[in-house]
């Protein structure tokens, strides 16, 4: 082929410098009792104020102490009904913005009232937002996927950090808000550390220029010491300004702890087929890990039980009444077929879940089946209500037991002897099948629950000292990590609740509501820096367009889930799909160990509907997927790579198209801070590689 056709011109351009940090100074002083923040950038000024108030709390009295030039603290005395607080506040400069810490103390009766943080730009004209949400909001409805890095006008909006359900848009995964100034000349962002013990939040949006967050169920008492930590800061104007100063000072939240998720990334399908694949037309589509289908333990929970042996069976969970085979199987099947798998060039992930126990569990305790104590897993009653009892979750608003997927029974894994059995069952798949490559933990939703029969010396709901169940999985994650980490196993999970405080030990994400675009987009955002593959269910999830879909994927940096025979409640094998496949096979395998890279301002495309994000793989190959561009459209991107990248002699510059099977090298160029090239495309799809 021409290589004209491919890349019609490349050159370096000279622009106006970005915005640095440098060219910003912060300053504070005091108004009405509140903390006035200006800074001060070549492109003007902008002031807000740093509201923290208490919902309903009356202020009974303000001490404001100027601790330097640059920091002052707050305290304030507080009264809600008969209950009484402190709030300390802490506002400093830093060398990229504000940094704001408010702890809260009370008196010796517990109580909760909404605590609301919250930033006020004094001049709100032409405030454009983003932050990390499914898409901008500025459409009702919206049935086709769409782009979440797209900002909106400052409008009125509320988001629930995580989504109030699976498929919920108005949701926010990290918590970044960031603000576009003077036609988006530069932009400040409103953060907040994922260290916090956070529980439920919101963020408030409002077109007098607030921005707020608003925590609920705080415990406030004596004894515990309620504290958030807030910063305030400016940056280049690029949604990825805020979250790359974000990921760089909470790389725990988001760094692979087993490098082998890396290594394994690809397609992958959730089947409990055991039989042989054509490797070959399997690797071409990408596919690389199959999540072992939730059939092959005896009940929730239970999923390698204590048998006297490694090769005594026991009968699968049957799913909705299925006997899968001849319903049996053992350790030592299990076993064998993640050896056989690896052996071909694949990876297992064993079906995991910390939040749910049983099958067909009676509503009400059934008398005891087993004689001997060592039986009582046999019976999934037996164990739930005779071992496991003090766990089953217990809301206020729900009967006992709150029941989920084939009426098994929702847990709470931060009860001792419950959390217990979960380290152990981890401990006998890192023994009893060495050749699988971890787990993938199903069903974090019941993590947005409080447990009225456990207190976590935090969490306050309807008037009582209870357990959230974001703070059993964060106590379970601490031990279940290292442990898993250590054998060199990964940890995946299918999120439904996307936080990135939860995801400090995980290692790659597979998400269950992945064919649905807002799943996608949400989830997605936490996967910045390690794999995550999307549900595909059928072929109806590629109406109306399948290059469409495919090349959200490639954009969003996600693998799909393959056409697997077995696959459960997901894709089966069609020809017709299977084509689409193979056509973005390649595409999709150049993914593998991609991180986002995110340096601001480092791709621009205009005047035209092409949208490009921007890899790196190891640290040396950056990826552009071009998307959305038509029949042959051709588009020029600008390039502004980091400055590690301008040391090179040369770029070598390769496209790989839809349909192709080999990357074709195009030209090689001399580095500089802007480099503009004309990429052709085809069926509206480009990948450019820079080596």
């Amino acid at each position: 082929m021409n290589r004209y056709k491919f890349l019609i011109a490349v050159f370096c351009i000279s622009l106006l410098p970005q915005l640095s940090l440098s060219q910003i100074t912060s300053s504070l002083s005091i108004r009405n009792n509140q903390v006035l923040v200006k800074l001060k950038t070549k492109a003007g000024i902008q002031e807000c104020m740093l509201q923290n108030s208490i919902d309903s709390a009356e202020v009974l009295s303000i001490n404001i102490l100027k601790k330097s030039r640059d920091s002052f603290e707050i305290i304030k005395k507080i009264r809600w009904e008969d209950r009484t607080g402190h709030t300390l506040e802490t506002v400093s400069v830093t060398p990229d913005g504000v940094n704001w810490t408010i702890e809260i103390t009370g008196d010796d009766k517990s109580w909760s009232r909404p605590v609301l943080t919250s930033v006020q730009w004094l001049d709100s004209t032409g405030i454009d937002f983003w932050t990390t949400w499914s898409d901008n909001q500025t459409a009702e409805k919206a049935e086709l996927w769409q782009d979440p890095f797209l900002t909106a006008p400052l409008n009125n909006l509320e988001l629930k950090y995580g989504g109030a359900d699976h498929l919920s848009r108005k949701a926010f995964v990290i918590p970044v808000a960031t603000c576009f100034f003077k036609n988006k000349s530069y932009a400040v962002s409103f953060m907040e550390s994922p260290r916090d013990n956070m529980l439920d939040m919101d963020l408030l949006t409002n077109t007098d220029g607030t921005i707020t967050y608003r925590h609920t169920n705080h415990r406030i008492n004596a004894g515990n010491k309620v504290r958030f930590s807030m910063h305030l800061i400016a940056h280049e104007p690029d949604w990825r300004g805020g979250l790359a100063w974000f990921y760089k000072n909470y790389k725990e939240y988001f760094t692979v702890k087993e490098p082998m998720a890396d290594v394994m990334a690809g397609c992958a399908s959730y089947s409990s087929y055991e039989g042989d694949l054509d490797e070959g037309k399997y690797k071409k589509m990408a596919y690389s890990i199959n999540w072992k289908a939730s059939l092959d333990f005896p009940y929730m929970s239970m999923f390698l039980p204590p048998t006297k042996t490694d090769e005594e069976k026991w009968m699968k969970m049957k799913q909705e009444g299925v006997t899968i085979g001849d319903g049996l199987t053992s350790i030592k099947q299990l076993s064998d077929y993640s050896e056989r798998f690896f052996k071909k060039g694949f990876y297992t992930l064993s079906y995991f879940n910390v939040t749910e126990a049983g099958s067909h569990v009676q509503k009400n305790m059934p008398p005891r089946k087993a004689v001997m104590f060592d039986d009582l897993w046999k019976d999934a009653n037996d164990f739930v209500y005779y071992q496991m009892r003090d766990a089953i979750l217990v809301p206020p608003d729900h009967k006992f037991p709150i029941v989920s997927w084939d009426w098994c029974t929702v847990m709470d894994p931060g009860e001792p002897k419950f959390q217990q059995h979960l380290l152990d069952q981890a401990k006998r798949h890192i023994e009893k099948i060495p050749a699988s490559s971890g787990i993938c933990i199903d069903r974090l939703d019941w993590l947005r629950f409080y447990n009225t029969f456990r207190d976590d010396g935090i969490s306050f709901t309807e008037g009582k000292e209870v357990s959230s169940m974001l703070s059993s999985w964060k106590g379970l994650m601490k031990k279940l990590g290292p442990l898993m980490h250590r054998s060199h196993k990964v940890i995946f999970c299918n999120p439904l609740l996307r936080r990135i405080d939860l995801m400090e030990e995980i290692d790659g994400i597979y998400d269950e509501f992945g064919q649905h675009w807002q799943s996608l987009n949400l989830c997605s955002q936490l996967a910045t820096h390690r794999p995550m593959i999307a549900w595909t269910a059928s072929p109806a999830d590629f109406k109306p367009n399948p290059d469409v879909y495919f090349q959200a994927h490639l954009y969003m940096g996600v693998f799909l889930t393959a056409p697997v025979q077995g696959n459960d409640h997901t894709i089966k094998p069609d020809a017709a799909i299977e084509e689409y496949y193979l056509d973005y096979g390649q595409m999709l395998l150049a993914l593998k160990g991609r991180k986002w890279l995110l340096q601001p301002n480092v791709v621009t495309i205009t005047g035209s509907k092409v949208k490009a994000n921007v890899f790196e793989v190891s640290g040396s190959k950056v990826l552009v997927p071009l998307i959305n561009g038509g029949d042959n459209e051709k588009v020029r991107i600008l390039l502004s790579l980091p400055d590690r990248y301008l040391a090179r002699n040369k770029w070598r510059v390769s496209v790989l198209h839809p349909g192709s099977t080999e990357w074709e090298l195009v030209a090689d160029v001399k580095p500089a801070k802007k480099v503009a090239m004309d990429i052709s495309l085809q069926r509206g799809c480009a990948m450019v590689r820079i080596d």
